[in-house]
């Protein structure tokens, strides 16, 4: 009986483990679709983020997507865009 319960233990602290991995992961992972995000992710400032998208460092439908809801418009980062660039840069 105990090295049935033992086998579960062992079972159960795995799981545990492999959860707090994951955990760990998630808890460094931010959203780089949002502007702000991006920013820290990239450690630059405002105006540098909109230098890049002027000057087609950052290109639209490559690096970002503007979506139109009535006359505003959003812009919504790429999130595998950014990190290749990041890893270019």
């Amino acid at each position: 009986m105990l090295r049935n319960n033992t086998t579960i233990d062992e079972k159960f602290n795995l799981i545990l483990k492999k959860i707090e991995q994951i955990e760990k992961q998630l808890q460094g992972k931010q959203d780089l679709t949002k502007r702000a995000n991006v920013k820290e992710y990239l450690n630059i400032s405002e105006g540098t983020l909109n230098n890049y998208m002027k000057d087609g460092r950052f290109r639209q439908g490559v690096h970002y997507t503007k979506e139109f809801k009535g006359l505003k418009s959003k812009i919504v980062f790429i999130e595998s865009a950014i990190i290749n660039f990041k890893g270019i840069k």
